[in-house]
């Protein structure tokens, strides 16, 4: 496993003063199968005290996006799978014009697609019994 903890080179003014906004990255092996996955965990700017979908706030976690795919490019092997994980503070429905940055950069949004799928053993069984396997 190769970890380093990465600074972001922008955070909001208030972020700054309470602490160092960093994003962890891991590649973790998985054993015997020749893969790894390569991640960077990150919990983005919320804007401080500007409002959490402000331009301002909606360009720091662009640019927070942006390193995470940046060091994802950078300490990958090219056939890792990669991702961006934690509190993103955004979505299709709040900060889209973030969502739609990460979707436009190849990145799926594995929550929407687990919504998918049977969340319980019982819907599950109520599935295959409508013949729906």
């Amino acid at each position: 496993t190769d970890i380093a903890l990465i600074k972001h080179c922008r955070a909001h003014t208030m972020e700054k003063l309470l602490g160092c906004k960093a994003m962890l990255y891991a590649r973790v092996k998985i054993p015997n199968s020749g893969c790894s996955i390569s991640l960077v965990n990150m919990h983005c700017t919320a804007g401080g005290w500007d409002h959490p979908e402000s331009d301002a706030t909606n360009e720091i976690r662009e640019s927070e996006l942006q390193e995470a795919i940046d060091k994802l490019q950078e300490l990958s092997n090219k056939e890792d799978l990669k991702m961006i994980i934690g509190d993103l503070n955004m979505g299709m429905n709040a900060s889209e014009c973030n969502y739609k940055f990460l979707c436009r950069s190849k990145y799926k949004d594995l929550i929407l697609e687990a919504k998918e799928l049977p969340t319980s053993s019982k819907e599950k069984e109520s599935e295959n019994a409508d013949g729906k396997e």
